[in-house]
Parts: structure tokens; sequence; C-alpha cells
């Protein structure tokens, strides 16, 4: 027992020393004896630094594995990697406790696994997660060192992700339901009373207290009261609120500097924002003035030039002046994207150009958006008639023929289809000139990623991968498939599992 106590208490550096200086005769010795016998013992100094350098590196362990600078990922001899290495460390796993540690890029541990989640790290710190109850989860955060910054007995926390961390450099935290912030070193900054605490823009945060809405800056001071019923972000020295059902603007003092007169009102987007004036919608500026004025029941935001407008239940398409520049005439439309919008009328659906010429004639029974395809070379729309799903083409062509029941975006050429095959669905693949370069004769399909060759299909419940040309490149005969970061992928068949290249290539056991 007593063997097993010194080996267990070994890892404790203040032991080891305690142990080095009893070997020495000093663990009783007052302090002018230990100068004595130091001299006594001259012989043994070098063989105790030795034990002391030992001391304090023993039990640092290293993960086996080589680290991969270009990819940022340290490979471990099982095949796992571990990623997203931030100042220098990275967050890896004791599979058999199931907590997180941190190690370096040399594979050395740096903090032995203690907490539930670590988070990455943002700004020096990390956000890390403790888990009491299975589902009872509390919050802290370490520095790069591992030091708690806070400790984890928070029940809410933001992130490096959020734009308190990002943007402000604050800890947002929040116990039993109420909300503060910390600084980076620890410190409080606002009292733990707040409801909610939101963005912070141009110095100041919102906060929510009592089911009101004030703002607050970054050393917790109330700038604002929480007197207003709702309120937004600042923006360009503004704010919008609303107190006694009206919207108006505060600025970052307070003052009001547009009044409280609004029965609605939209933040601004750009130098203009949409609000409704006894019940007509009109935009003002920043000074509070109208620009439009045309009176509309609703109004759109400008896209291309235009805005779309309504009136006794017709839409049509305004300029900037509010000068009605395609009539009012539609049931309903859309935004411009890309020099086209949709309209609906008496049920059917096309599109306009923003001269209000019909491009895509008004006879679908639903019509999207136009959008550029995920490689950006073409333009496309998605249309239905009698039930089945097809894409036009920026002049209204139909590229694709409506006849299937769904299309997906097109990505590296080519769109995964789903058609109806007797009972069953199956999934393929057409190119931009509507031709089904891949038939439906999967039960599942993923569709081609950006920069990659082939895709993910399954048949009868195994999966396989397949070329842009509709070439098997492996078997379907996997149970699993799953694309790494890497470019590779990770297959299972039966209880073997193994890595695969692009050419369907083993590349590792």
């Amino acid at each position: 027992m007593m063997r097993l106590w010194i080996y267990l208490k070994w890892n404790s550096l203040s032991f080891k020393v305690l142990v080095i200086f009893v070997w020495l005769g000093l663990g009783s010795s007052p302090l002018f004896e230990v100068t004595k016998r130091l001299q006594t013992h001259t012989m043994k100094l070098p063989i105790v630094l030795i034990l002391l350098i030992s001391a304090t590196c023993f039990g640092q362990k290293r993960l086996e594995g080589t680290y991969d600078s270009e990819k940022k990922i340290f490979n471990l001899p099982n095949g796992n990697i571990v990623k997203d290495f931030r100042h220098g460390l990275a967050v890896y796993s004791d599979y058999r406790t199931d907590l997180k540690g941190l190690i370096d890029t040399s594979g050395l541990i740096k903090m032995k696994p203690r907490y539930y989640e670590i988070e990455g790290f943002g700004g020096g710190l990390s956000k890390v997660t403790m888990k009491a109850e299975p589902w009872e989860l509390s919050y802290g955060f370490i520095d790069t060192l591992g030091n708690e910054i806070l400790p984890p007995i928070y029940t809410d926390a933001d992130n490096w992700f959020d734009r308190s961390m990002r943007f402000a450099e604050v800890l947002v935290v929040a116990k039993d339901g109420k909300y503060g912030f910390f600084d980076y070193k620890g410190k409080e900054l606002a009292p733990l009373k707040y409801q909610s605490i939101w963005n912070f823009q141009e110095g100041l945060v919102r906060v929510y207290l009592n089911g009101k809405a004030g703002y607050v800056n970054l050393d917790g001071k109330e700038i604002i009261p929480a007197i207003y019923e709702e309120a937004h972000d600042f923006s360009f020295g503004m704010s919008l609120v609303k107190k006694d059902g009206k919207y108006g603007w505060l600025d970052t003092k307070g003052l009001t500097v547009i009044p409280f007169k609004y029965e609605w009102a939209m933040n601004f987007i750009g130098e203009w924002a949409k609000v409704k004036l006894d019940g007509k919608m009109t935009y003002i500026d920043r000074k509070g003035n109208t620009k439009l004025a045309s009176e509309f029941d609703g109004i759109g935001y400008y896209r291309d030039g235009l805005a779309w407008a309504r009136k006794d239940n017709k839409w049509g398409f305004i300029d900037s002046l509010g000068t009605i520049v395609i009539p009012l005439i539609y049931t309903k439309t859309g935004n411009f994207e890309n020099g086209r919008a949709w309209v609906w009328k008496d049920t059917k659906w096309g599109h306009i150009d923003a001269k209000g010429n019909v491009t895509t004639p008004i006879m679908y029974e639903s019509a999207s958006d136009f959008g550029r395809a995920y490689n950006g070379d073409s333009l496309f729309a998605s249309v239905k008639l009698n039930g089945k799903s097809g894409k036009v083409g920026i002049h209204g062509n139909l590229a694709i023929p409506c006849e299937y029941s769904g299309i997906d975006h097109f990505s590296m050429g080519m769109a995964k289809v789903k058609k109806q095959v007797g009972e069953k669905y199956k999934f393929g693949f057409v190119n931009y000139k509507g031709e089904e370069i891949i038939p439906c004769i999967y039960d599942n399909a993923e569709r081609f990623k950006e920069n990659r060759k082939v895709a993910l299909v399954s048949k009868d419940g195994f999966w396989g991968l397949i070329n842009q040309k509709g070439k098997e490149v492996t078997p379907i005969k996997f149970n699993s498939i799953y694309d790494k970061e890497d470019g590779t992928y990770q297959v299972r068949i039966g209880a073997d599992q193994y890595i695969l290249d692009e050419n369907g290539k083993r590349v590792e056991k």
C-alpha cells in the first residue's frame, strides 16, 4: 500500500520536491541549517537539479501521432484526427471517460481531460462545459494555459462566435435565468440581473430588465434606461425603439432623433427605413423626412432600383422616387433578383424583367426567384406545371422539363432530381441542358459537393460512390459512407472500417 501511495502521489510536484528535500536531510531543518547542509551536499546538487526537472516533467504525457501543419490537424495512429488548432492548441478526447483536454501541435498534453466539452479558442479563451446530471450542464471559461477565468457554474454562456466575445471582448453568462457580463480577466462588469443581453453595437448593448429594453455600455453602466417596449441594435448612431405603442429613433445618448409617431417601422437599410403612418406605408430618411409622395398599402425594399408596391390588393413596382414604373396589376410579386422578379396573376406564375416585359410565360403553378447556381456560371429558377417540377433559364426557356417530383440546386454542373418510378421515388442527376446524365435509379443520393468528383448514392440499403458520368467508382456495398474534410471517405462494411480516396482506392486500413 505504501508503494501504491507513493506512486500515486508522485504526480504532485509539491510531493516530489518534499521527497527530494527529505533525501537531502532538509525536510525539517531551520533556515540557517539549510545553507549549511547544502554545503555538505555539494556532490548531490547536480542530482537534485535532475530530480527537480524530472519532477516537473514526469507525468506529462504525449499523444502518439503527427501534426500536419498545412491542414492543421494531428493524425492519430487509429486513423482519427484532432483538428481546429488555435493558439497552437486543440481539444482531444479521453474516450474512456468522455472528458476533454488540450494538446499542442507536438501532441504534448497541456491540460488533462476534465471538461465535458471545450470549444475552440477565440481571443485566447475557450468556453468549457461541465456535466452534473444527464440533462444539466454548466459553463465557464479557461485560458490557453488551462486556468479557469470563470468557473463552470453558469447555466448559459456565449462563445467566441457570438457577438459579445468577438466584438466586445466580454463574457456574457447567466445563472438562475439572470444575465450579466465579465471582462477577459474574470472581473464583473455588469451584474447578473438582466433577463437577456443582446448584441454589442457602437459601444452599447441592448438589455431587458423587468420586460423592458434599455442599453448599457461596455463597463456595465446603464446609459439608456430600460423603459422601452421594443428595441433594436444601434446602427450609424441610431436605434429603433418602441414606447407607448409608437415607434421612433434614439441616439447613443438616449435623445430622440426621430419622433415617436409611427404605428409600425423597420430599421434602416442604407439611408431609408420603411414606416407606417396613418395606415399608409412609406420611407423616411435618417432625419425623418418622407421619401414617397404616393400612398401605398405596402411597399418592399429596393432591388435592382425597384421595389414592389401594393395598393387595393394589386401589386406592381415603383422606382426610387415612388413613381409607378410597372403597373399594379398582379396578385402578388417577389423582389427583383438578377434582373428578374416572379409574378403571380390569376392563379398563374411567371417572370418579368425591370421594364415589365414578361420573360417567363405566366402559365406555371409556381415559380421561384432566379439565383446563381453553386458554381456561379448559370441562372435558373424552379417552376412547376401539372404538379411536376422543372427549371427555366434567364430568358424563360424551359431548360429542364417539368417531369420531376423534386429538383435540387445545381452544384458542380449537376442537379439532383427525384422521379416517381412505379410506386417508389428514385434519384438521378441532370446537367444544365436538362439531359439526364445519371438516370433515376438510386434509392437515395447526395449532391456533388463543391470540388468533389464523386457523389454518394444508395441502392437496397447499401452505399457507394459514382462519378459525374454515372460510373460506379466503388461497388454499392457499404453499410455507410462519410465524406471527410480532407477529401477522403470513411466507409464501413460490416465490422470493417477504412478510408477511400475519390478514386475508390483504399488508402488506410
